[in-house]
């Protein structure tokens, strides 16, 4: 069974996910009637659902992890925290955002309850933050990042590109609070841990100088926001090209900051370029 699951994944990571799933339903069935127990078979229908979650069949995914959960017995709660936490992803992308709180919790209970690595509690509270950042639950949300935050400084120290992550959540869910403040601090932590990990030139560090303009503009500090977002528009235009995406949302941002500034012909130009 552990063979056949990696050789599933195998599939998956070579983009023939309908190819693996097809051998886990085959198989899955004949190990069944051979009398094969839930713990030899509960990793491959976990398989099997991220496979069908990944070719966008949601309700055969759903379907599957629920059926996990069914043949899990309670006391494996490390197991059911990862079927739940499947289950919520599904949810999550049918918009079931209700249900799929629902089951984060289930998971996150499951995983304290069976004493699993705190990385793996980290892990879904990340997700029900993100999830409560969606429901407009932000300061739900901002209490769920702030304890992933505690997690990922404990463990990983603060010199790490998760916790530089961490902290630019906590800092969105404070902002879309309008505490413009507190999310400064947190934008101004991320960006500096962003830059000394992975330099000052980076992809990350140019999310990161965006995010913090918002905060400063937020603030009426609309002279630092202008020169963080020269820098990520400089940072993005090199790295990505002029014409790509996200280097068209930075140069808009910075056309904002100068109608803020009355830099109205700037503006006007770089709201122009930024829509070609």
């Amino acid at each position: 069974a552990e063979v056949l699951g990696r050789l599933a994944f195998l599939y998956r990571d070579l983009h023939r996910e309908a190819e693996g799933a097809a051998l886990l339903e085959e198989t899955i069935p004949v190990l069944e009637a051979a009398g094969a127990e839930p713990r030899e078979i509960g990793p491959l229908i976990y398989n099997l659902a991220v496979l069908r979650m990944g070719l966008g069949e949601l309700g055969v995914a759903e379907r599957l992890y629920e059926r996990l959960l069914e043949i899990t017995p309670a006391d494996k709660g490390q197991e059911r925290s990862v079927a739940w936490n499947g289950l919520a992803m599904v949810r999550v992308e049918q918009a079931r955002y209700a249900e799929a709180e629902e089951a984060l919790d289930q998971a996150i209970a499951a995983a304290r309850d069976a004493g699993a690595h705190p990385a793996t509690t980290a892990y879904y509270l990340h997700n029900l933050g993100f999830l409560l950042t969606e429901l407009g639950a932000y300061e739900d949300a901002a209490r769920t990042f702030a304890e992933v935050l505690a997690l990922r400084r404990e463990l990983l120290g603060d010199e790490h590109v998760e916790t530089a992550a961490t902290l630019a959540n906590l800092a969105d869910a404070y902002l879309a609070q309008g505490d413009a403040e507190t999310a400064s601090r947190y934008h101004e932590e991320a960006l500096n841990t962003r830059e000394r990990l992975l330099g000052p030139d980076h992809e990350e560090t140019a999310t990161s100088l965006r995010k913090l303009a918002s905060a400063y503009r937020e603030l009426g500090r609309n002279a630092e926001a202008h020169t963080l977002l020269l820098r990520g528009l400089e940072i993005r235009s090199t790295n990505l090209g002029p014409s790509h995406h996200d280097t068209a949302e930075m140069m808009a941002e910075l056309a904002r900051s100068e109608v803020a500034l009355e830099l109205l012909e700037d503006a006007e130009s770089h709201f122009r370029t930024s829509m070609d």
